[in-house]
């Protein structure tokens, strides 16, 4: 082959390789526009991964897969943090692909948080599996239902529940971001329509640091509320409820994480300050009964083949609510929910026990007779009326001190032949030495929550007077 020749040839490849170049170029901005693939070059790799991203072009799903595979080696030898920057790339190759968000996600949040000790150094991690779904997974597939489940998810369990150990941290870190910076100075309507330069800042920062839209959290709101946007369960409602407006599958899935969520604010879902040192505590919400019982009902409707588990949760939720509204001296609602137990599912009610009865003995048993344990639960109870009583939580107080006289009514009745040997002294006096072991000083109690009892002494006199005097004339059922 002459020089000319090989001259000639050369030009060709050039011209083949500059015009193959231009022509992918071309393909790669078609499909991008097309929604087809994405072409933007890796961040933070290495760099022959980042040219053969680019080069490949449509094969770029060869190389998530091979990364994929990758990912599960480092997940079964429990590499988590190398497993993080494997799995940022995979998301970078192909940012549809649902699961892979997830995954990490959930990689952050669960395994990588537990391997450190301190809460601010756990929440790091939680928070950022956060921020990966919210804030880059979601707006690329706004359709993918699995993103708001998991979303929902670690709201619901990781922050939620006490799986971890720095859960009141979570729990509190999130608490003070929503009332110092988003629900401190306004309404849901002022966060929609601000009227000020406060509620302009809180609605911003609603939406460009959560992503939140205050018009659907108001939608939320009316449909499963009242929420606490305080309490992370009600994040967790919000995004399931995201879910099922913007997606088409897995609805079944999506309304489980709601009515799960759903009944967790029933346990803890409102949220108290404690006025003596502003600790937070965390009670039942009770305004949501009514909607937890219908939404568990719809589901039973809805998911047949699912009928046994979800009434299994139903019973379950029927015996949480007879005893919350006891506890909270709502004797109205407890009996009508009592009764609803009785009628759907009489097994777990034995014939003829009254509502009294049934909330006491969910509580304790008396089989051993011990008149130790009996004067544990009286004074635990009594404390529990004293400690909300201080901190201004009335209901919960009177439901207390009614829990507290029942209990010590049925365990003398029950021990009547023996009253004198292993009886309880009378209600007055426990509650009166109860008082008192408070006044001296107890570590639940701080100076200012015992100045706020002794505050209140003559409204103590007064419903102690109607409560007590109520049930030492109470006949045994």
């Amino acid at each position: 082959m002459s020089a000319i020749q090989k001259l000639i040839l050369g030009i060709l490849a050039i011209l083949m390789v500059v015009t193959g170049g231009w022509n992918q170029e071309t393909m790669n901005r078609l499909r991008e526009d097309a929604g087809l693939t994405r072409v933007q070059a890796l961040e933070n790799a290495p760099p022959l991964l980042a040219f053969s991203t680019v080069a490949l072009g449509g094969f770029r799903g060869l190389i998530a897969n091979y990364l994929w595979m990758r990912a599960n080696r480092l997940q079964i030898d429990g590499k988590y943090f190398e497993l993080v920057q494997l799995s940022d790339w995979i998301t970078k190759l192909q940012p549809n692909f649902a699961h892979v968000w997830k995954h990490l996600a959930w990689n952050m949040s669960y395994n990588i948080s537990r391997n450190f000790k301190s809460a601010e150094d756990r929440w790091s991690w939680v928070e950022s599996g956060i921020d990966l779904l919210r804030d880059e997974a979601i707006p690329i597939n706004p359709n993918q239902s699995i993103l708001y489940e998991e979303l929902a998810w670690i709201f619901h369990d990781k922050m939620g529940k006490k799986i971890d150990d720095a859960h009141y941290y979570f729990k509190e870190v999130w608490a003070q971001e929503f009332n110092e910076h988003v629900m401190r100075y306004a309404s849901l309507d002022n966060l929609i329509d601000p009227i000020n330069a406060e509620e302009k800042r809180s609605s911003e920062r609603l939406v460009q640091v959560h992503r939140m839209d205050p018009a659907f959290m108001k939608k939320v709101n009316e449909i499963y509320g009242p929420l606490d946007w305080r309490i992370t369960d009600s994040h967790a409602i919000y995004w399931a409820a995201m879910g099922l407006e913007k997606c088409r599958d897995r609805n079944i899935v999506l309304k489980r994480a709601i009515w799960q969520s759903m009944k967790a604010v029933l346990d803890r879902g409102r949220l108290i300050v404690n006025p003596g040192n502003q600790s937070l505590e965390y009670g039942p919400n009770l305004a949501v009964a009514d909607k937890v019982d219908q939404i568990m009902l719809d589901l039973i409707r809805e998911t047949p083949d699912k009928k046994e588990y979800i009434s299994r949760a139903h019973r379950n939720f029927l015996e949480d609510a007879t005893y919350y509204f006891y506890t909270h001296n709502n004797l109205v609602d407890s009996n009508r929910y009592y009764e609803k137990l009785h009628e759907m599912y009489p097994e777990a009610v034995e014939a003829g026990v009254s509502l009294d009865n049934f909330v006491i003995e969910r509580v304790v048993t008396f089989a051993d007779l011990n008149p130790n344990r009996a004067r544990l639960l009286v004074e635990g109870y009594l404390q529990k009326f004293y400690y909300y009583f201080a901190i201004g939580e009335d209901e919960q107080a009177e439901g207390s001190l009614l829990m507290a006289s029942r209990i010590h009514e049925k365990y003398n009745n029950k021990v009547a032949e023996r009253i004198q040997e292993i009886g309880l002294p009378p209600i007055r006096e426990m509650s009166i030495q109860k008082a008192s072991e408070i006044i001296r000083g107890i570590p639940e109690f701080n100076g200012n929550m015992v100045l706020s009892l002794r505050s209140r002494m003559q409204d103590f006199n007064e419903l102690a007077e109607e409560l007590l005097g109520e049930t030492q004339t109470r006949p045994e059922e």
